[in-house]
């Protein structure tokens, strides 16, 4: 079974009772859940979030909830997948993108996660029309069009408090201005 954004739960769960005892009581159940003789044979779970159950869990000292549990990073894709989702995505959407607009797309995105790749071609897409084909230039105003939208990045620095709570988030910020 698969849970995407488990760790958000968690934080609802927390900010609902300060106390802790409603967190505590669902990850303990949950964790018991994992641990039954019969569910351990046949399921396995995957948690999935961008925040990280085990930061949440640290912050609200609940980490024997999950002792039981394996880390697992993805991680970004590779250059050449990367370059093999973008073709995927322009070919769902019957767009021409050749290898070099492929490949300034990785450059712009750095980090090559899928939600950073979609968003970089979405962009693209919105300036393309049946007469005006993906070119570098259209990339550009398409990456100046994202950096102009906020929304994008201010949901990034919200989560900063959210994995991190205060004080640490400000620490969190403070090292990757510092880093930029």
């Amino acid at each position: 079974l698969m849970i995407d954004e488990l760790p958000t739960l968690v934080l609802l769960l927390a900010r609902q009772d300060p106390g802790g005892a409603r967190v505590r009581a669902f990850l303990q159940w949950f964790r018991n859940l994992r641990q039954l003789p019969r569910g351990a044979e046949h399921l396995r779970f995957v948690l999935a979030g961008s925040i990280g159950l085990d930061n949440v869990t640290r912050r609200h000292r609940l980490t024997d909830t999950i002792n039981d549990l394996r880390d697992w990073r993805l991680g970004p894709f590779t250059r050449e997948n990367a370059d093999r989702f973008l073709a995927e995505l322009a070919r769902g959407h019957q767009l021409e993108l050749g290898p070099e607009l492929r490949a300034a797309i990785c450059d712009h995105a750095e980090w090559l996660i899928p939600y950073h790749l979609q968003v970089i071609f979405s962009a693209l897409r919105e300036l393309c029309g049946p007469r005006t084909p993906p070119s570098p230039a259209l990339l550009d105003r398409a990456i100046e069009a994202l950096l102009s939208r906020k929304a994008y990045f201010g949901y990034w620095d919200e989560r900063l408090h959210d994995a991190f709570g205060a004080p640490d988030d400000e620490r969190a910020r403070a090292i990757l201005a510092t880093c930029a």
